[in-house]
């Protein structure tokens, strides 16, 4: 039986979904959220139907990650964003196909049937195009350097593939300015914004960037390529972490906010996806996606009020646009210790606006099966007020150390 795994917020909407392919005989899934849909990563159905602006982020990450792992399996987005520039992004992503809403039934089952019908039988879509092509250079010579082997994901402005560098024979992870985002006001500020952030921070838990250059006017930076699952990948296929290798991870991640903080640089988009296990490993946890980060007084790229970020991981100050500073990654990083303890968000039960009140009134409570020791220092990280937080990595490691390292001071 053929299987549509759908990624809808909207009740209605999913409702109608799932009626219109259940009477063709289909077996549908759905999932509300991102971290709902993290099971389609692993076993892929055989159409993924997404919207783009779902509760916990942008369905467009998921159509991006989805293809790069299993590129044959058709994709259709269907949204509400309909100009052009929208449906380019779908397209980007690595969608096979876009809709817009209100959705027509006949349109619906008959560009589902294409792409079904083309799934199955390869040939009949005509050749492949081969990932990388639109770089400068082509796919075996991006930016005269770089051979192109897939597609890693898309951020908010990047997208990042799996690479060569075929001077030096090194695994890189190339990341270039998405060609629909080029010419968009701020967008090559943005990008060199974040190269420029992660080349001043030196640290094995934060990606390091190899070089920098733009050609065609397309700007590009490569990373070293760190092997691993994301943690949410990592939680998602082999379930919650113990206490030992969450404190080992908040051990490593902390090493490398001390860094952020000598660099007078804030992340502000700590999350589950953002920190890759290298090798599978807590302790080797490692920080990637330095777009959002900035300066504590830095104003500018970003609107008074505008709010950036992941609600589920997000700090209060982001939301209230308070000052921000350590603290507000500090918060973001026991909201992530969280999730790895339990598998879930601090507020699971809550989106949109209920969402983002939630954050900024409610304590986050962690599992009582946490030794108390543990306990105490993760939940001295998430207070709603960042007076009341612990003031800094460097804090934070000391309070860790005899847990992590009984034997070995703080670094």
């Amino acid at each position: 039986m053929t299987r549509i795994a759908i990624v809808e917020d909207c009740d209605l909407v999913a409702e109608f979904l799932s009626d219109v392919f259940e009477g063709r005989g289909y077996d549908v899934t759905v999932c509300p959220t991102l971290q709902a849909a993290q099971q389609i990563l692993e076993t892929p159905p055989d159409l993924l139907v997404s919207d783009v602006r779902l509760p916990d982020g942008c369905g467009l990450e998921l159509v991006a990650r989805f293809q790069a792992r299993h590129p044959g399996v058709p994709v259709l987005v269907v949204s509400g964003l309909s100009s052009e520039q929208d449906m380019l992004n779908g397209y980007e992503s690595g969608a096979s196909d876009y809709i817009t809403k209100p959705i027509h039934r006949a349109e619906l089952l008959a560009k589902c049937s294409v792409l079904l019908n083309r799934a199955r039988r390869p040939h009949a879509s005509g050749p492949v195009v081969r990932c990388g092509h639109e770089l400068p250079g082509g796919p075996d010579r991006a930016f005269g350097r770089y051979k192109i082997e897939s597609l890693l994901g898309q951020g908010g402005c990047g997208v990042v593939y799996a690479a060569i560098d075929v001077r030096s024979g090194k695994q890189v992870a190339l990341k270039a300015l998405a060609l629909a985002t080029n010419a968009r006001p701020g967008a090559q500020e943005r990008f060199l914004r974040e190269a420029y952030a992660i080349s001043l921070v030196k640290h094995p838990s934060v990606v390091s960037v190899i070089d920098f250059g733009a050609s065609q006017g397309r700007l590009f930076y490569a990373m070293e390529r760190v092997h691993g699952p994301t943690l949410a990948e990592a939680i998602a296929a082999r379930g919650v972490a113990s206490e030992a290798q969450v404190l080992e991870m908040v051990w490593a991640l902390s090493g490398a906010l001390v860094e952020l903080g000598r660099a007078d640089l804030v992340h502000r988009d700590i999350k589950p996806e953002n920190i890759i296990l290298r090798d599978g490993r807590f302790d080797r946890a490692v920080l990637v996606d330095f777009g959002l980060a900035k300066r504590p007084l830095d104003r500018s790229l970003t609107a008074p009020g505008m709010f950036v970020g992941t609600p589920d991981f997000t700090a209060p100050e982001l939301i209230t646009d308070r000052p921000i500073d350590a603290r507000t990654d500090l918060f973001s990083l026991g909201l992530v210790a969280r999730f790895a303890l339990t598998g879930t968000p601090a507020f699971p039960e809550c989106e949109g606006l209920s969402l983002l009140r939630a954050v900024v009134t409610d304590q986050v409570e962690f599992p009582v099966t946490l030794s108390p020791r543990a306990r105490e220092i993760l939940s001295a990280l998430t207070r709603i007020q960042p007076a009341e937080r612990t003031p800094s990595a460097k804090g934070l490691r000391r309070r860790l150390a005899p847990l992590v390292h009984p034997a070995r001071e703080a670094a």
